[in-house]
């Protein structure tokens, strides 16, 4: 089992063991670190990394680090699942506990040595937004574009949409989008109908 860790690169790289920046890149408030579990299936790295964007409200490249567990056996974990939308990635959330300022140096040397390494991993926005695409398309993430807090996710998909075409919402039971669920109506001349309700409030004939 490996654990997959968002870092911010330039806070580790060219930087001495322990320097306090880096270890400022382990925030924590309640003595956790937030961790996710990869078992080496093949794109998982990625749906993990996605699953933290949709967290933070953006999709944007990242760096990360893969910690084998073998590394991590003098620590203990406080298992959690995650609140993120990627519903099937949700109970892949954990988190290594850090009671100490001790047990905090420890993790943030083995991050330093697996950076030194260079077993850093770099995932791009545009394989972030291709993750995003097919997640949705496979109705694995749970989210209204209606909704404003969701709203800004609407663009990173478009943009894959006109590469790999448009998705059908009506087809998806976790994902929904009132814009892709119009279409015609000759009841209300064109201008549309939301889930089979015209917006005279008159129902679709089949």
């Amino acid at each position: 089992m490996l654990y997959l860790r968002k870092i911010d690169e330039d806070q580790w790289k060219d930087k001495i063991l322990h320097d306090a920046v880096s270890i400022s890149d382990l925030k924590t408030s309640d003595n956790d670190i937030s961790v996710w579990k990869d078992d080496g299936t093949p794109g998982l790295v990625n749906k993990l990394a996605l699953a933290y964007s949709l967290t933070t409200g953006r999709i944007t490249d990242l760096w990360c680090v893969d910690i084998p567990d073998n590394l991590l056996a003098g620590f203990s974990f406080n298992p959690a699942p995650s609140s993120t939308i990627f519903s099937s990635m949700q109970s892949l959330h954990t988190n290594i506990v850090v009671p100490t300022l001790y047990e905090m140096g420890e993790l943030a040397e083995i991050i330093y040595n697996l950076i030194k390494e260079e077993k850093q991993i770099y995932i791009s926005e545009q394989e972030l937004k291709e993750c995003f695409y097919n997640a949705i398309k496979a109705d694995e993430i749970s989210i209204d574009f209606n909704d404003k807090r969701f709203r800004q996710f609407r663009k990173p998909l478009a943009e894959i949409e006109k590469e790999k075409g448009k998705i059908d919402f009506s087809r998806l039971h976790n994902a929904k989008d009132v814009e892709n669920n119009r279409v015609s109506c000759h009841t209300c001349k064109g201008k549309g109908f939301i889930k089979n309700v015209c917006i005279n409030q008159q129902f679709l004939k089949n």
